[in-house]
């Protein structure tokens, strides 16, 4: 029995740290309301939220853990949750979790089971991504991928004193973009432009790389409307790549790694929106990117009733803009305005949507706008020989 004890002692010890090590601040054998929590551990989320975890250390030599023991937990868990503040719960063993178990936590969805194996894939869960997200890609270009082009202004100038332009691969671009420290960019596209093959070639180029500074995340905004709440959104994408705890995975990530979240098809939220529907969707995607270090944004420009439309937005984004993104033939834009007054051409457009929400403002040299070139006739010759 000695023994026992002993090795239960030190999986539990065994547990906090692995919690720890992922950020969280522990309590051990905390007394709440009658029942002795094995573990309490809190951290403070990039979204401002606290994530406050109770967990039950199971430690066993040999026998699954049944249904009685996970009952009697969740008994207790429930007439404290929430006087504690609990976000949710977790049941930890060395072994396996029986059939009558897993059916005992069926019905409640801040309860969880989890051998420590499974505990330590979830801590750090990008193993999983890593290896099973690319299987979800909405895309199979990537897979016979022909290197896509924008032009982009050249260093040298000509010798009449004008700018000259390169043509370079769009996915080298971004991507040197990205790792030169950009926060935003965006990637304009008409329709079968290869925007979605282009988000996933550059999703696949981060993730292959090895001890990358970034990590990459692509979600598909066309999905976005399906969920009311923006993290439900971002950790679907999560689940979709096998990983059971996507909030702890994120956790740890943003402590560690600079997070790049890819959002493919801003046209594709709402295809029939109007203008003030648009420029909603366009504050919770911002919304969304402030979880992130950088952020690269896909979408059609003809999506927009007009230039003028897309330029305010733009300019909404930045706090001093140099020139309109696209070459208006009327409207000039102005380059004096400052961050106060770009802040108030937000807020002016979703004063009707969302009173009091505070959007994020990029320095100009923070943002970038690709548009991706059309398919040359060699291009598409050399894409069927393919």
């Amino acid at each position: 029995m000695a023994k026992n004890h002993d090795d239960g002692v030190k999986f539990e010890q065994e547990v906090a740290e692995l919690f720890a090590s992922s950020g969280y601040h522990i309590q051990t054998n905390a007394q709440k309301k009658g029942f002795e929590y094995d573990l309490i551990a809190t951290i403070s989320g990039v979204s401002g939220l606290t994530t406050k975890i109770a967990v039950e250390c199971k430690f066993r030599s040999r026998q699954q853990i049944g249904s009685a023991e996970v009952n009697a937990f969740i008994a207790a868990f429930k007439a404290s949750y929430l006087e504690n503040e609990f976000t949710h719960a977790i049941v930890v063993s060395n072994q396996r979790f029986s059939r009558g178990a897993h059916e005992a936590i069926a019905n409640s969805s801040k309860i969880v089971l989890r051998t420590i194996d499974e505990l330590k894939a979830d801590m750090n869960g990008s193993t999983n991504y890593l290896s099973h997200f690319p299987e979800g890609y909405r895309s199979r270009g990537h897979a016979s991928f022909i290197d896509l082009y924008c032009d982009r202004k050249s260093k040298k100038t000509k010798v009449n004193g004008g700018k000259s332009f390169r043509r370079v691969p769009v996915v080298d671009e971004c991507v040197e973009l990205i790792e030169g420290g950009k926060k935003c960019v965006f990637l304009l596209g008409d329709f079968g432009s290869g925007k979605t093959t282009i988000s996933e070639r550059i999703h696949s180029e981060f993730l292959n790389k090895k001890e990358g500074k970034v990590f990459p995340v692509i979600m598909y905004l066309r999905n976005l409307r399906e969920f009311d709440n923006d993290e439900d959104f971002i950790f679907s994408h999560f689940r979709k790549a096998g990983v059971s705890s996507p909030r702890s995975m994120f956790e740890y990530l943003s402590r560690e790694r600079k997070v790049l979240f890819i959002l493919d098809g801003f046209d594709e939220v709402h295809s029939n929106a109007d203008e003030l529907e648009r420029s909603h969707q366009f504050v919770r995607v911002m919304r969304i990117a402030t979880l992130s270090d950088h952020v690269l944004i896909t979408s059609r420009p003809s999506y927009f009733s007009s230039v003028q439309e897309l330029n305010s937005l733009m300019e909404a984004l930045v706090q001093h803009s140099k020139s309109a993104i696209i070459n208006p033939s009327k409207k000039q834009v102005r380059s004096d305005k400052d961050a106060q007054d770009v802040l108030n051409e937000m807020n002016n457009i979703v004063s009707n949507i969302r009173k009091g929400e505070e959007i994020k403002i990029y320095n100009s040299d923070d943002v970038e706008i690709i548009k991706i070139n059309s398919l040359s006739e060699g291009d598409i010759k050399r894409y069927i020989s393919k």
